[in-house]
């Protein structure tokens, strides 16, 4: 316990990704509950369900990855606390184990969400396994980021399945013409911190790859801001079509614009504090997440 508790804090910051958590079904359930001018059942067993859920695949995905990269971060990062013996690689198995049995336990009270559920455990398994092509992956990027983050969308639409088994909601009638376009804009920014968390200055570069090895230095800030751009277009799109608050407009575009300053400033001035772009591509989660409390958790 001493020696995870100190790996969360170095590694996985448990109250962050519980606010995250917290935000994400949030958003989803506030969302799903408007446009289907569904009741509000907050607080729910059902929100307990989701936040958990939500979570724990978080951190499931997290101790996997400690897991799988064991080989490449003992060589290129021997400070993180499972290379440098901080904590064994038995407590991170026990504890992905733990983890796994509770989050398939609790999403057993969770109705047709447990199925998806479980294809988001068995696909995040994949991820583990290297989809069985450790070889190509491991060698390609850019094929593991085509491989991996389509993880994203699932566990947003996780929270549609969810609210459509709280509220006793056939799949097929939910409003897909609306979820889609939702699951892509929060899919964006998740998708644009990936990117954003593997760029470096060129003095940083090392046998890691990142994506400022693969597009160059502004072609990679270029690839985060039209992926940002895609959320925007989203939010543009959902805005006009329920006629929603200038605020749901206001708050993404300024949370980009911030990243859009950092990723020039870095373009202009390339040091390794100017390269330090992920809190900047966070500001973005964050606004987009918030705006959707603000927007639909209210009503």
């Amino acid at each position: 316990m001493r020696r995870m508790g100190a790996y969360f804090a170095e590694m996985f910051p448990l109250p962050k990704h519980l606010a995250v958590a917290a935000l994400i079904y949030g958003s989803v359930s506030s969302f799903a509950r408007v446009i289907h001018d569904a009741p509000s059942t907050m607080p729910s067993w059902h929100a307990v369900v989701g936040v958990w859920s939500y979570f724990a695949i978080t951190l499931i995905l997290r101790l996997m990855d400690e897991l799988k990269d064991e080989d490449i971060d003992a060589a290129l990062f021997p400070d993180r606390t499972l290379s440098s013996g901080r904590v064994y690689k038995s407590d991170i198995q026990l504890s992905l184990s733990v983890v796994i049995a509770v989050y398939l336990a609790v999403n057993l009270t969770a109705g047709a969400a447990f199925w998806v559920g479980l294809a988001i455990l068995g696909y995040a398994f994949l991820m583990f396994r290297w989809f069985f092509a450790r070889e190509l992956l491991q060698g390609n990027l850019l094929i593991t980021l085509a491989t991996h983050n389509p993880i994203v969308p699932m566990i947003i639409l996780y929270g549609f399945v969810l609210f459509a088994s709280e509220h006793s909601i056939a799949l097929e009638t939910l409003r897909w013409e609306l979820i889609v376009p939702f699951a892509v804009m929060l899919w964006s920014p998740f998708l644009a911190w990936e990117l954003a968390r593997k760029i470096r200055p060129e003095e940083e570069e090392d046998a890691y790859e990142t994506y400022s090895k693969i597009f160059g230095r502004p072609g990679a800030v270029l690839a985060v801001v039209i992926v940002q751009g895609v959320g925007l277009a989203a939010v543009v799109w959902l805005w006009r079509s329920l006629s929603l608050s200038a605020a749901y407009l206001a708050i993404p575009v300024a949370g980009s614009a911030v990243f859009l300053f950092a990723g020039v400033r870095f373009v202009l001035w390339p040091a390794p504090r100017t390269a330090k772009l992920r809190p900047f591509a966070e500001v973005f989660i964050v606004c987009m997440l918030a705006t959707q409390i603000l927007e639909f958790g209210w009503v």
